[in-house]
Order: C-alpha cells, then sequence, then structure tokens
C-alpha cells in the first residue's frame, strides 16, 4: 500500500510539472547563485510540482512555518491540492537529502 501511495504521488508530481514548461527564469533568483536554499530561507532545493527543476527564492509559500520555494507559479497550484501527508513526505525528502 505504502509503494502505491509513493508511486501515485510520483505521478501525481510528474504530470503536473508539465505546467512548468515554457515558463521564464530570472538566473538572480536560483538559490544556487544567492548561496543555496537554506541562505534563502527555503527549506527545499527542488520544486515540489516539477522536482527535476531547483526551486526558486522569489516564489514561495508558508507551510507550518516554513517557507517552500517553487520553480514557478504555476507549481503553487500544484503545491496547493497535494495533501498534507503530501506534502510533509516531500519536505521530509528534502531535509533527508541536505544531510
Amino acid at each position: 500500500m505504502k509503494s502505491f501511495l509513493f508511486s501515485f504521488s510520483f505521478l501525481l508530481l510528474t504530470l503536473f510539472s508539465v505546467s512548468c514548461q515554457g515558463t521564464k527564469g530570472d538566473a538572480s533568483a536560483d538559490p544556487a547563485a544567492s548561496g543555496g536554499p537554506a541562505a534563502a530561507g527555503i527549506v527545499n532545493s527542488k520544486c515540489p510540482g516539477a522536482p527535476d527543476k531547483d526551486a526558486r527564492t522569489d516564489v514561495t509559500v508558508d507551510y507550518k512555518g516554513q517557507k517552500v520555494g517553487f520553480c514557478c507559479e504555476g507549481c503553487i497550484d500544484t503545491w496547493k491540492e497535494m495533501s498534507d501527508e503530501q506534502k510533509d513526505k516531500f519536505l521530509q525528502g528534502q531535509k533527508a537529502m541536505r544531510k
């Protein structure tokens, strides 16, 4: 059951990543250019809506007292459609990658 939920969550994120195709990113907003996501105050380095893209520091939402970054405005809509369990799992994965 857990493997099904993980696969389903990954599939949803992959499908919604299409919303980011063709968006214009500002290189100055790239976390790598500004000292990384932690230096910018965001808790993630990859976008929750398009995990293959870097999270930007100028496109964020607050979630449970944490600042979450996105690659584009469209991915915020994807985030809003995710369950709290999916959001928490994504953020746990991001924290594990930092260790």
